[in-house]
């Protein structure tokens, strides 16, 4: 279980800057199998000497051999010249001052072992987190000082997330939540012993908290001020102290993109953003401005930078209740034209290593997924969307491999209301080493008096069949939920 502090302090990671830190000693040269891990989030925040290790012991041959300072700047030049002329997307490899900087925060043994793969043309995007337990995003971040101190780290949306293992990052995407004191689920909340505990099943709490990272949609303000907006039928507010139930469901991230965070006005929704910043949650797609709302959040696991991003889609009209923020109004980000989101999705993939869009789109209880998600999705993939989550039909909606990126059009309903509907919980484990999905999982469920449940047996193998019927491509879920890729779509385009 994800203890208290992880969620409220946000603790920032500084990798692979071991010379900022007052003691540290250069690391020794690790093989291209071995890998990285940190000691305790805490060293960060006392400005301690941050220990990084290796776990397997090896030899590598180049780092008995010594270099003196001219092979070491000739080999720096070599390197420099390499990237500048095959990988110009990595804009600090190609200057010298950044294998300087590797040499000395490292042992100038590393260097060497870039040599080896340039020479022998095997240099590949996942040698970096080989050779150094972090991706080439990591490590331009570093060298660029922008984790140099948690005040600028997060200046640029970046969090540090610790990983119970350190060969993987588990992310679980949850749809649909209300905390509305006025609505039967917290109705039931307040009357069970343990609240929230009561609500979810323990199995379902369980994949929650022990993931690396844990996103739902808080579709809601959380304020005690504002009016609902006139003429809308269905408005929700949370009370503040209600943000409290997303660290005991082990919620990391939310996105606010949807049609229910602008419901008490715009006051309201900057009381949200206030309250989610003071219990250390960060969010996605709403905002003061619409340069925050447009923000991606960053996560580094593992070595490895992960991007979150999140629109929404719905009130397809041109004055819509759920304002758009602007320049100086705050608001929501909209993708009914999705322009804006796709640049956001471009700057995500430009400084990530992997994006995930989360949008709210579709109709509601309707599982047929409409031509212009699918449309969309397509733009967003094309943009550089790694992973899309779908949410806002109150219903599953099917699965789509789309350029080979799986898309999920619809959560359904998480924890929402008093209604019997099947639900469930994604599963996606990432391999930091190589940037890519490992595995993805749908662990069926079902929302029932108030009450979300895994399920098991025959109801689980039933919502497994229909998610097989609703999909595209001739998806197909193994018993366990594992999801295997049919024939992916090229290109809706």
């Amino acid at each position: 279980m994800k203890p208290r502090s992880f969620h409220l302090k946000c603790t920032f990671l500084f990798f692979f800057i071991p010379a900022l830190f007052f003691g540290c000693s250069k690391m020794k040269p690790p093989t291209l199998s071995s890998t990285i891990k940190v000691a305790d989030t805490e060293s960060f925040v006392s400005n301690e000497e941050l220990v990084l290790f290796h776990e397997k012991e090896a030899t590598v041959s180049s780092s008995s051999i010594p270099y003196d300072e001219g092979q070491i700047k000739e080999i720096t030049s070599t390197l420099t010249n390499y990237f500048a002329k095959n990988y110009p997307e990595y804009t600090e490899a190609s200057k010298e001052g950044f294998w300087q900087w590797i040499q000395t925060s490292y042992d100038p043994s590393y260097l060497p072992l870039f040599l080896d793969l340039v020479q022998t043309e095997t240099f590949e995007n996942s040698s970096w987190h080989t050779i150094l337990g972090a991706t080439y995003h990591v490590l331009s971040d570093s060298y660029l000082g922008i984790l140099s101190n948690e005040e600028t780290a997060l200046s640029h949306h970046i969090y540090r997330k610790e990983c119970a293992d350190t060969h993987s990052i588990t992310l679980t995407f949850g749809g649909d939540v209300s905390l509305d004191d006025n609505w039967a689920n917290m109705g039931a909340l307040r009357s069970r012993p343990q609240g929230i505990l009561d609500c979810l099943s323990p199995d379902l709490i369980t994949e929650m908290q022990s993931a690396d990272i844990t996103m739902i949609n808080n579709e809601f303000p959380y304020s005690n001020r504002g009016e609902p907006l006139p003429d809308k039928q269905f408005t929700f507010r949370a009370k503040p102290e209600r943000v409290e139930i997303l660290h005991q469901m082990g919620v990391d991230i939310v996105s606010l993109a949807n049609n229910h965070a602008y419901d008490f006005g715009p006051d309201a929704l900057v009381d949200s953003l206030d309250v989610l910043n003071n219990a250390g949650i960060p969010y996605v797609g709403a905002g003061r401005n619409i340069e925050e709302a447009s923000s991606p959040v960053y996560m580094i696991a593992n070595g490895m930078k992960i991007a979150y991003v999140a629109a929404t889609q719905i009130e397809r009209v041109d004055n819509p209740d759920t304002k758009e923020a602007t320049q100086t109004e705050p608001g929501v980000l909209r993708t009914r034209n999705p322009e804006k989101f796709l640049e956001v999705i471009k700057t995500a993939e430009k400084n990530s290593d992997f994006v995930i869009v989360y949008v709210h789109w579709g109709s509601e209880n309707v599982a047929l997924v409409e031509p212009n998600q699918r449309d969309l999705a397509t733009q967003y993939i094309l943009a550089g969307a790694d992973l899309i989550m779908g949410d806002h039909s109150h219903c599953l909606q099917g699965f789509e491999y789309i350029e080979n990126v799986p898309v999920l059009y619809s959560l359904g309903n998480f924890w929402f209301n008093s209604k019997t509907v099947d639900t469930c919980l994604v599963k996606v484990q990432l391999d930091p080493a190589s940037g890519t999905i490992a595995s993805y999982q749908m662990l069926p469920a079902i929302q029932q008096n108030c009450t979300t449940s895994l399920v098991h047996g025959s109801e689980k193998e039933r919502i497994l069949q229909y998610m097989e019927s609703i999909s595209y491509g001739g998806i197909s879920l193994d018993q366990e939920g594992y999801l295997v890729q049919g024939s992916a779509v090229p290109s809706l385009n």
